[in-house]
């Protein structure tokens, strides 16, 4: 049979507050398991769900569901529920003030206290007197026989259904109750031992002086205006100062009441001075530390603060680091003494020289290493140290090692230059009465085959590639002393050579390495 779906809506609330939260719940009828489409002044919102819940509603928003059937025979498939229309309610915040006929009185004096609302309604009110309460709801509250320093205030509960909070407290009035009274006053200073120039404010407290006048005195003569504070800042030392208060009370007897005197103590000011020297001087060689101190006068216990470019560096009263070229140390100083003024001052700012040091090169040239520096030069091999003597532009090793020289310049800086493996090629073997060297090796550019000795005998020195075949032949004859043969390899590939001597029956190769 053929079905009618509906539904009908209903809400957990239809007038509220602004920001009150409503749920809308839907009530289906004939829908199997329905979907649902629920619309906030006809515009689609919630989700497919039976409730829908809305924390911003606005008056008169409007409601609906619609509710899609899933029965087979449902007919329509769709039914539209009853709209529900919203009455929203802004919240207001109640409050009250309230107001005394009179808050300065003598003993048995009656005060009228009138309370004024706003967002009340018709409000309800609470009086309390010292936070007990008293007199009836009611918007006035009449009292004779109040207290010195008795405290009045009001709560007042509004009417209105948004109000939030539904309470509201007053202000308090804060009675003055006089009987015969003895005023008094009495100052105090901001500070009594002061530097020179230096602004002290002086402060009047009074007791039983209402609402009062005063007159305050510098060594007897008046001076300042009618207020409770008196402010100098040319006071001198030894100075006194006094202040006679008037009071407004209507039970004051006397009327007047004279202060306690201050004596001022004004001492002179002093100018810190702050300086820096640099240990060993502000031009140094690359990587050296500096140490910069600082030289104060009328700092006392100093605090410091060090900048180096601008940048916080330090807080001691040295300042110890290694620089670059350019950087500026200054150094501020924060004086401990009393009457420093300025407290802070700052040090003349010191530029950092890093002297220019030029790098140092060594190249190999047969057998010949040579420094690029003409002067300064000292001579080392890396594993046996300093080679003494020898600090020329050039050096000739005698045996194989790692050498490099150190170049001290003008302003006693240091550069070290790249080190140089020097393999001097020695047979330790003598062929017809000479000896033989063959440097360097690895070759650049020459290679040297020097003899050491005397022969007769012709001695043959060939230079073969890597696979025996002949490159160079040279022979000599009659050595007597020392006689060298010089092999350019500046014309050749790089790679493996060997350097055949022949001597009678007597025969040796030497292997060289072409870089």
């Amino acid at each position: 049979s053929a079905v009618t779906p509906s539904v009908s809506i209903s809400a957990s609330a239809t007038t509220i507050c602004s920001g009150q939260s409503v749920t809308f719940t839907a009530t289906p009828a004939n829908g199997g398991t329905p979907s649902y489409q629920w619309t906030l002044n006809g515009a689609n919102v919630g989700t497919n769900s039976p409730a829908y819940t809305n924390g911003t509603l606005s008056d008169l928003d409007v409601v609906v569901c619609t509710m899609t059937s899933s029965l087979g025979c449902a007919s329509p498939a769709t039914a539209t529920s009853n709209s529900v229309t919203m009455t929203v309610s802004s919240a207001v915040t109640p409050s009250v003030s309230i107001s005394a006929s009179s808050s300065s009185i003598c003993t048995g004096t009656s005060v009228t206290f009138t309370a004024t609302p706003s967002n009340g309604g018709t409000p309800g009110y609470q009086w309390t007197l010292n936070g007990t309460n008293v007199g009836t709801n009611n918007s006035a509250y009449t009292n004779g026989s109040l207290s010195n320093n008795d405290v009045v205030e009001c709560t007042m509960t509004s009417s209105l259904s948004c109000a939030s909070p539904s309470t509201a407290i007053s202000n308090s009035i804060t009675m003055t109750v006089n009987s015969s009274v003895t005023p008094v006053i009495a100052i105090a200073a901001s500070s009594t031992t002061i530097c020179s120039g230096q602004p002290v404010t002086f402060n009047a407290t009074s007791v039983n002086g209402g609402t009062p006048t005063y007159q305050w005195t510098l060594n007897g003569a008046n001076v300042g205006t009618n207020s409770s504070t008196y402010t100098n800042s040319s006071l001198n030392n030894s100075d006194v100062v006094e202040c006679t208060m008037t009071s407004s009370a209507p039970c004051a007897n006397p009327s007047t009441a004279t202060s306690n005197s201050v004596t001022m103590t004004v001492n002179a000011s002093v100018t810190p001075t702050i300086s820096v020297t640099a240990d060993p001087s502000a031009s140094v060689c690359p990587g050296t530390p500096i140490t910069f101190t600082a030289n104060e006068t009328n700092g006392g216990m100093p605090s410091y603060v060090w900048t180096v470019n601008g940048l916080n560096a330090g807080t001691n009263n040295t300042l110890t680091g290694t620089y670059t070229n350019g950087q500026v140390i200054i150094c501020s100083l924060t004086s401990s003494v009393n009457c420093a003024n300025p407290a802070t001052v700052s040090s003349a700012p010191v530029i950092v020289n890093i002297y220019s040091v030029s790098p140092v090169t060594v190249i190999e040239n047969s057998g010949t290493l040579s420094s690029s520096a003409i002067t300064g030069n000292q001579w080392y091999e890396q594993t046996s140290g300093i080679i003494t003597g020898e600090t020329g532009q050039d050096f000739i090793p005698t045996a194989d090692g790692l050498y490099y020289t150190i170049v001290t310049d003008a302003n006693g800086c240091t550069s070290v230059s790249n080190v140089t493996n020097f393999i001097y090629l020695s047979t330790g073997h003598n062929i017809a009465g000479t000896s033989i060297r063959i440097y360097p090796n690895p070759a650049k550019t020459f290679t040297t085959v020097e003899f050491t000795g005397n022969s007769s005998s012709e001695i043959e020195i060939e230079l073969t590639d890597v696979l025996g075949r002949p490159v160079v032949f040279k022979s000599l004859t009659n050595i007597s002393g020392s006689e060298k043969v010089n092999f350019d390899f500046s014309k050749y590939e790089k790679g493996l050579y060997f350097i055949n001597i022949s001597v009678d029956n007597e025969h040796k190769i030497y292997k060289i390495i072409h870089e």
